[in-house]
């Protein structure tokens, strides 16, 4: 497939058209090297190939919006016959060619690149089977997230599924992680979350003291919390099938991972599990955060 130019009257932010190759493996590194990392890479990994198992077959083509350098992508390829990856960014399209020579993936799967706006693509209305939207598109398209998830709904075709994430500040926390020794959490993730985490959750919940934002006033930026994106897909006449947030309990304290995972595979291993539990359950859902969310069309 051939990769067409931006269109002229784009208004993409300049950050991501001017991307180097020094950033677009910055991007990469996002989700590894430390036990944060690798658990929220984890849990992301997790949800989408457990959406894309639930589908029951390949999809026949499959779009990936803002896929930078492909982290998630070899997933997609393992559930789809034709994948088109579409990015405002060539250099992140391009380190992303570059590893998917190095990484495993499905060679029965046909890849092609776009370089594009995703508020407004240059695609067919209705060719998606799967669109996905992972590492918060809609938030970095501040202002015009409403047009960019208009082109998102619009590029699904009857019964397609439509997967997103958003990000919102987290309002409150689990009362218990914060009188949870490090042998209270390494003895709990040890069992089964469903035995503990609801009467845990019982004990209430302290609000948070959200930290002074980093994007600066003329960036360009918006948080959508979970009920708002629920809104806006029943909006468009889609149903809900998934929703889950990223990591509530440990996610946003790289040193408490790495100190209840202690190095050890096994624990990061538990820790995930109880983490996609613990996302899904409602109380810690409506709280914010990253979130993750599958919608299907009529």
């Amino acid at each position: 497939m051939s990769t067409p130019p931006l269109p002229s009257r784009t208004t993409v932010p300049e950050r991501f058209l001017s991307a180097d190759r020094y950033r677009a493996r910055r991007e990469w590194s996002r989700y590894e090297g430390t036990p944060q990392r690798d658990l929220l890479r984890r849990v992301r990994e997790s949800f989408l190939s457990t959406t894309l198992r639930r589908s029951g077959r390949r999809s026949p083509l499959t779009l990936e919006v803002g896929p930078g350098p492909g982290r998630f992508t070899p997933i997609l390829s393992q559930r789809s016959d034709r994948l088109i990856l579409l990015d405002a960014s060539i250099a992140m399209l391009r380190e992303g060619r570059q590893r998917r020579a190095k990484r495993p993936f499905d060679p029965r799967c046909r890849v092609g690149e776009v370089v594009a706006d995703a508020g407004m693509l240059p695609l067919t209305t209705e060719i998606s089977a799967c669109t996905v939207a992972l590492g918060n598109v809609l938030g970095f398209a501040g202002s015009r997230a409403p047009q960019v998830f208009d082109e998102l709904v619009r590029s699904l075709r009857r019964r397609g599924v439509l997967v997103v994430e958003t990000a919102s500040p987290i309002l409150e926390m689990p009362s218990f992680t914060r009188g949870c020794t490090l042998r209270d959490w390494r003895r709990m993730i040890s069992q089964p979350p469903a035995s503990l985490l609801p009467s845990l959750l019982r004990q209430g919940f302290s609000k948070v003291i959200p930290p002074a934002s980093r994007y600066r006033e003329e960036d360009t930026f918006q948080f959508l919390d979970p009920q708002e994106i629920r809104d806006w897909i029943s909006d468009a006449g889609l149903s809900i099938e998934d929703q889950m947030v990223a990591a509530p309990m440990t996610g946003g304290s790289p040193e408490l991972v790495a100190d209840v995972t202690h190095g050890r595979q096994d624990a990061l291993e538990r820790l995930v599990e109880w983490e996609l539990f613990a996302g899904r359950r409602k109380e810690l859902l409506m709280q914010g955060g990253h979130t993750l969310t599958v919608a299907r069309a009529p």
